[in-house]
Protein backbone atom coordinates (compact mmCIF):
# COMPACT_ATOMS: atom_id res chain seq x y z
CA UNK A 1 0.00 0.00 0.00
CA UNK A 2 1.36 3.39 -1.01
CA UNK A 3 2.04 5.69 1.88
CA UNK A 4 0.41 9.07 1.83
CA UNK A 5 -0.13 12.07 4.00
CA UNK A 6 -3.20 13.50 5.66
CA UNK A 7 -4.32 17.12 5.88
CA UNK A 8 -6.55 17.94 8.86
CA UNK A 9 -8.47 21.22 8.89
CA UNK A 10 -8.59 22.85 12.34
CA UNK A 11 -8.91 26.54 11.54
CA UNK A 12 -12.58 27.26 12.24
CA UNK A 13 -14.02 29.61 14.88
CA UNK A 14 -16.38 27.08 16.47
CA UNK A 15 -19.39 29.40 16.57
CA UNK A 16 -22.05 26.68 16.97
CA UNK A 17 -20.40 24.76 19.81
CA UNK A 18 -18.63 27.50 21.70
CA UNK A 19 -16.82 25.92 24.63
CA UNK A 20 -14.14 28.59 24.73
CA UNK A 21 -11.68 26.37 22.87
CA UNK A 22 -11.38 24.89 19.38
CA UNK A 23 -13.63 21.90 18.70
CA UNK A 24 -10.61 19.82 17.84
CA UNK A 25 -9.74 19.85 21.56
CA UNK A 26 -13.03 18.28 22.62
CA UNK A 27 -12.53 14.77 23.98
CA UNK A 28 -14.07 11.40 23.18
CA UNK A 29 -12.95 8.41 25.24
CA UNK A 30 -10.26 10.55 26.84
CA UNK A 31 -8.71 11.68 23.55
CA UNK A 32 -9.08 15.00 21.79
CA UNK A 33 -10.68 14.83 18.35
CA UNK A 34 -7.31 15.72 16.86
CA UNK A 35 -5.49 12.95 18.71
CA UNK A 36 -8.18 10.49 17.60
CA UNK A 37 -7.50 11.38 13.98
CA UNK A 38 -3.72 11.04 14.32
CA UNK A 39 -3.92 7.69 16.12
CA UNK A 40 -6.63 6.27 13.86
CA UNK A 41 -5.05 7.24 10.55
CA UNK A 42 -1.58 6.14 11.69
CA UNK A 43 -2.96 2.60 12.00
CA UNK A 44 -3.32 2.57 8.22
CA UNK A 45 0.24 3.47 7.24
CA UNK A 46 -0.31 7.21 7.28
CA UNK A 47 2.53 8.83 9.19
CA UNK A 48 2.71 12.37 7.77
CA UNK A 49 0.17 14.93 8.89
CA UNK A 50 -0.47 18.60 8.21
CA UNK A 51 -2.80 20.39 10.62
CA UNK A 52 -4.14 23.66 9.23
CA UNK A 53 -4.66 26.09 12.11
CA UNK A 54 -6.47 29.42 12.31
CA UNK A 55 -8.65 30.54 15.19
CA UNK A 56 -6.82 30.04 18.52
CA UNK A 57 -3.87 28.52 16.68
CA UNK A 58 -1.71 28.50 19.82
CA UNK A 59 -4.08 26.06 21.56
CA UNK A 60 -4.09 23.72 18.57
CA UNK A 61 -0.31 23.91 18.17
CA UNK A 62 0.13 23.05 21.85
CA UNK A 63 -2.04 19.97 21.37
CA UNK A 64 -0.05 19.02 18.27
CA UNK A 65 3.16 19.08 20.31
CA UNK A 66 1.61 16.80 22.92
CA UNK A 67 0.43 14.34 20.28
CA UNK A 68 3.78 14.44 18.49
CA UNK A 69 5.51 13.33 21.69
CA UNK A 70 3.23 10.27 22.00
CA UNK A 71 3.22 8.74 18.51
CA UNK A 72 5.87 7.94 15.87
CA UNK A 73 4.43 10.32 13.27
CA UNK A 74 5.44 13.63 11.72
CA UNK A 75 2.99 16.48 12.30
CA UNK A 76 3.44 19.90 10.73
CA UNK A 77 1.17 22.90 11.14
CA UNK A 78 0.22 25.55 8.60
CA UNK A 79 -1.51 28.77 9.61
CA UNK A 80 -4.49 30.13 7.69
CA UNK A 81 -4.79 33.80 8.64
CA UNK A 82 -8.01 34.06 6.58
CA UNK A 83 -9.90 31.53 8.68
CA UNK A 84 -13.06 33.63 8.43
CA UNK A 85 -13.42 32.50 4.82
CA UNK A 86 -14.78 29.08 3.87
CA UNK A 87 -12.80 25.87 4.29
CA UNK A 88 -11.45 25.53 0.77
CA UNK A 89 -8.82 28.15 1.51
CA UNK A 90 -7.56 26.06 4.43
CA UNK A 91 -7.02 23.12 2.09
CA UNK A 92 -5.13 25.34 -0.32
CA UNK A 93 -2.85 26.53 2.50
CA UNK A 94 -1.54 22.95 2.67
CA UNK A 95 -0.39 22.98 -0.98
CA UNK A 96 3.24 23.79 -0.18
CA UNK A 97 3.35 21.03 2.46
CA UNK A 98 1.95 18.50 -0.03
CA UNK A 99 4.49 19.50 -2.67
CA UNK A 100 7.44 19.55 -0.25
CA UNK A 101 6.60 16.01 0.85
CA UNK A 102 6.37 14.89 -2.78
CA UNK A 103 2.85 13.48 -2.33
CA UNK A 104 0.92 12.55 -5.44
CA UNK A 105 -2.25 12.38 -3.37
CA UNK A 106 -3.30 13.12 0.18
CA UNK A 107 -6.14 12.34 2.52
CA UNK A 108 -8.21 15.26 3.74
CA UNK A 109 -10.57 15.52 6.67
CA UNK A 110 -11.83 18.05 9.18
CA UNK A 111 -10.77 18.06 12.81
CA UNK A 112 -14.38 18.04 14.00
CA UNK A 113 -15.33 14.82 12.19
CA UNK A 114 -15.14 11.42 13.84
CA UNK A 115 -14.86 8.00 12.20
CA UNK A 116 -14.72 4.36 13.18
CA UNK A 117 -11.61 2.56 12.03
CA UNK A 118 -13.64 0.37 9.67
CA UNK A 119 -14.56 3.43 7.61
CA UNK A 120 -10.98 4.62 7.31
CA UNK A 121 -9.81 1.11 6.47
CA UNK A 122 -12.43 0.59 3.76
CA UNK A 123 -11.66 3.95 2.17
CA UNK A 124 -7.89 3.51 2.41
CA UNK A 125 -8.05 0.05 0.79
CA UNK A 126 -10.42 1.01 -2.04
CA UNK A 127 -9.11 1.24 -5.59
CA UNK A 128 -8.55 4.72 -6.94
CA UNK A 129 -7.43 5.89 -10.37
CA UNK A 130 -6.24 9.48 -10.19
CA UNK A 131 -5.60 9.56 -13.92
CA UNK A 132 -9.40 9.55 -14.31
CA UNK A 133 -10.65 11.35 -11.19
CA UNK A 134 -8.87 14.12 -9.32
CA UNK A 135 -10.54 13.28 -6.02
CA UNK A 136 -12.46 10.53 -4.26
CA UNK A 137 -15.01 11.20 -1.53
CA UNK A 138 -16.07 8.62 1.05
CA UNK A 139 -19.86 8.56 1.01
CA UNK A 140 -22.46 6.77 3.11
CA UNK A 141 -26.02 5.87 2.19
CA UNK A 142 -28.79 7.30 4.39
CA UNK A 143 -30.18 4.61 6.67
CA UNK A 144 -30.90 3.48 10.21
CA UNK A 145 -27.19 3.19 10.99
CA UNK A 146 -26.69 6.95 10.55
CA UNK A 147 -30.04 8.29 11.75
CA UNK A 148 -28.13 10.53 14.18
CA UNK A 149 -26.84 12.66 11.31
CA UNK A 150 -28.16 16.24 11.27
CA UNK A 151 -30.09 16.21 8.01
CA UNK A 152 -30.21 19.99 7.82
CA UNK A 153 -26.45 20.37 8.14
CA UNK A 154 -24.94 17.32 6.44
CA UNK A 155 -23.55 17.76 2.95
CA UNK A 156 -25.55 15.67 0.51
CA UNK A 157 -24.26 14.03 -2.65
CA UNK A 158 -25.94 12.88 -5.82
CA UNK A 159 -23.80 10.12 -7.24
CA UNK A 160 -24.18 8.20 -10.49
CA UNK A 161 -21.96 5.44 -11.90
CA UNK A 162 -19.25 6.14 -9.34
CA UNK A 163 -19.09 9.89 -9.99
CA UNK A 164 -20.31 12.93 -8.12
CA UNK A 165 -22.98 14.74 -10.07
CA UNK A 166 -24.08 17.25 -7.44
CA UNK A 167 -22.98 18.15 -3.93
CA UNK A 168 -24.27 20.56 -1.30
CA UNK A 169 -26.17 20.91 1.94
CA UNK A 170 -29.22 22.24 0.13
CA UNK A 171 -29.73 19.27 -2.23
CA UNK A 172 -33.17 17.66 -2.21
CA UNK A 173 -32.28 15.02 -4.81
CA UNK A 174 -29.45 12.95 -3.36
CA UNK A 175 -28.50 9.36 -2.55
CA UNK A 176 -25.44 9.76 -0.31
CA UNK A 177 -24.06 11.66 2.65
CA UNK A 178 -20.61 13.24 2.50
CA UNK A 179 -18.67 11.71 5.43
CA UNK A 180 -15.97 14.37 5.35
CA UNK A 181 -13.12 12.09 4.22
CA UNK A 182 -11.41 12.68 0.88
CA UNK A 183 -8.47 11.35 -1.10
CA UNK A 184 -7.23 14.11 -3.41
CA UNK A 185 -4.63 14.39 -6.12
CA UNK A 186 -2.57 17.55 -6.47
CA UNK A 187 -4.81 18.52 -9.41
CA UNK A 188 -7.33 19.87 -6.89
CA UNK A 189 -5.13 22.88 -6.22
CA UNK A 190 -5.66 24.08 -9.80
CA UNK A 191 -9.40 23.63 -9.29
CA UNK A 192 -9.26 25.63 -6.07
CA UNK A 193 -7.45 28.48 -7.84
CA UNK A 194 -10.14 28.59 -10.50
CA UNK A 195 -12.83 28.76 -7.79
CA UNK A 196 -11.02 31.46 -5.83
CA UNK A 197 -10.91 33.60 -8.97
CA UNK A 198 -14.74 33.52 -8.84
CA UNK A 199 -14.82 34.28 -5.09
CA UNK A 200 -15.89 30.70 -4.34
CA UNK A 201 -14.05 29.39 -1.28
CA UNK A 202 -15.69 26.19 -0.07
CA UNK A 203 -14.53 22.61 -0.63
CA UNK A 204 -17.96 21.87 -2.09
CA UNK A 205 -17.43 24.64 -4.67
CA UNK A 206 -14.23 22.95 -5.79
CA UNK A 207 -15.78 19.49 -5.84
CA UNK A 208 -18.69 20.77 -7.89
CA UNK A 209 -16.29 22.30 -10.42
CA UNK A 210 -14.59 18.93 -10.88
CA UNK A 211 -17.90 17.08 -10.93
CA UNK A 212 -18.94 19.15 -13.94
CA UNK A 213 -15.92 17.65 -15.73
CA UNK A 214 -16.56 14.09 -14.45
CA UNK A 215 -13.37 14.32 -12.40
CA UNK A 216 -14.85 13.78 -8.92
CA UNK A 217 -15.55 10.21 -7.80
CA UNK A 218 -17.26 8.53 -4.87
CA UNK A 219 -16.24 5.58 -2.73
CA UNK A 220 -19.02 3.89 -0.77
CA UNK A 221 -18.23 3.24 2.90
CA UNK A 222 -21.62 2.09 4.08
CA UNK A 223 -22.38 0.94 7.62
CA UNK A 224 -19.50 2.39 9.64
CA UNK A 225 -20.04 4.95 12.39
CA UNK A 226 -19.11 8.57 11.72
CA UNK A 227 -20.31 12.05 12.60
CA UNK A 228 -19.72 15.75 12.06
CA UNK A 229 -19.48 17.49 15.44
CA UNK A 230 -21.04 20.89 14.81
CA UNK A 231 -23.15 21.41 17.92
CA UNK A 232 -23.84 19.99 21.37
CA UNK A 233 -26.28 17.36 20.06
CA UNK A 234 -23.67 16.17 17.55
CA UNK A 235 -21.10 15.89 20.32
CA UNK A 236 -23.43 13.90 22.55
CA UNK A 237 -24.41 11.63 19.66
CA UNK A 238 -20.72 11.01 18.94
CA UNK A 239 -20.14 10.00 22.56
CA UNK A 240 -22.93 7.45 22.18
CA UNK A 241 -21.71 5.92 18.90
CA UNK A 242 -19.29 3.45 20.48
CA UNK A 243 -16.38 4.68 18.40
CA UNK A 244 -13.22 2.58 18.42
Amino acid sequence: MTKTGCVILAAGKNTRLDTGKPKTLLKINGQTLLERHILLFSRYEINQFCVVTGHQKESVEEEVQKIQSKYPVAIDTVFNSQFDLENGLSVYKAKEWVMQNDLNSFLLTMADHVFNGSLVSAFRDSEKDFSKSHLYLAVDKPGAHNKHIDIDDVTKVLGEEGLIKKIGKELTDYNYYDTGLFDMSTKVFDAFEACFAKNLYSISNMVYSLAEKNKAAITEVVGSSWNDVDNLDDYQNSLDLGLD
